[in-house]
């Protein structure tokens, strides 16, 4: 769900409003996925947004709560600190890559670091 108090355009400056603007074209893109986990949950119980540890046990994520799994193969690592990069960890799984918004590959069991700015939301899906 996505919620203003205000009206953006009327309190934001042009970049932070164009940041706004990429968020709801992002939460548009995953609707469906988001409407389809929804369904899926609510037969089988498990959670939608799941924990690093959750999803991928035995991989030393217990202490990560800055990236999570929307699903079992997306991968979410939001900026939670001042500044555009992050560090990424990437899971370990059979077929071991995951692939940025952008393109470009990476591999699992990896520790990186993403230049993400203010208007982006690193994520990353399962290459199958």
């Amino acid at each position: 769900m996505m919620q203003f108090s205000v009206a953006p355009w009327r309190v934001l400056d042009s970049i932070h409003f164009a940041a706004v603007k990429k968020a709801v074209e992002l939460r548009m893109k995953f609707t469906p996925l988001i409407v389809k986990l929804i369904k899926q949950s609510a037969q089988s119980g498990e959670p939608i947004i799941k924990s690093m540890e959750y999803v991928f046990p035995n991989q030393r994520f217990a202490e990560t709560n800055d990236q999570y799994m929307l699903g079992d193969s997306i991968m979410v690592a939001p900026i939670v600190n001042k500044g555009t990069v992050r560090v990424v960890k990437f899971p370990k799984f059979l077929k071991g890559k995951w692939k940025a918004a952008g393109g470009k590959i990476y591999n699992g069991g990896t520790v990186v670091s993403i230049d993400a700015p203010l208007y982006m939301l690193p994520y990353f899906e399962i290459v199958k």
